[in-house]
């Protein structure tokens, strides 16, 4: 028996884990096809290293570098914020980078109307927490995200 939500608010929530589930998945099993096959490293401005400067060097294989990720832009569409923010954290956020340093990840990552909200910011570690709360609280926010959904059906 499958359990149906009562209303809307619940289904949006059920959503909303269930896609969060999915994107831990999908980027565990792209962090472990990279692993296994292999691809030539990107040196292009966009990609990002997937583990810090020690860990890199080592995996299940031996000693073979692994390859850099793609993070995708954003530009304030709030149907995209929850997917590339989920990447970003997974990937930058959770490194052991200096927050400085992921700052300017994250400015590099942003394009128009998503830049313009955090350009005011200073680049510094005390920054970087301010500049995420400033994108949550615009983007993030589930009735905005609901809206979006609407207007585009």
């Amino acid at each position: 028996m499958v359990l149906v939500p009562t209303n809307l608010e619940e289904t949006i929530d059920e959503a909303f884990r269930y896609r969060q589930r999915q994107l831990e998945i999908k980027i565990k099993a792209e962090i472990l096809l990279q692993k296994l096959v292999g691809t030539k490293e990107d040196t292009s401005s966009d990609t990002i290293n997937t583990h810090n400067a020690n860990s890199h060097r080592l995996n299940f294989l031996g000693n073979a570098r692994l390859p850099k990720l793609e993070l995708p832009k954003f530009g304030g569409n709030y149907l995209e914020f929850n997917s590339f923010f989920d990447k970003f954290l997974a990937i930058v956020d959770k490194s052991e980078l200096p927050a400085v340093t992921k700052f300017t990840y994250l400015q590099s990552l942003l394009t128009g109307e998503a830049l313009a909200s955090i350009k005011g910011l200073s680049v510094t570690d005390e920054s970087y927490p301010a500049a995420k709360d400033i994108l949550l609280q615009r983007y993030g926010r589930k009735e905005r995200v609901i809206f979006a959904h609407i207007q585009k059906l």
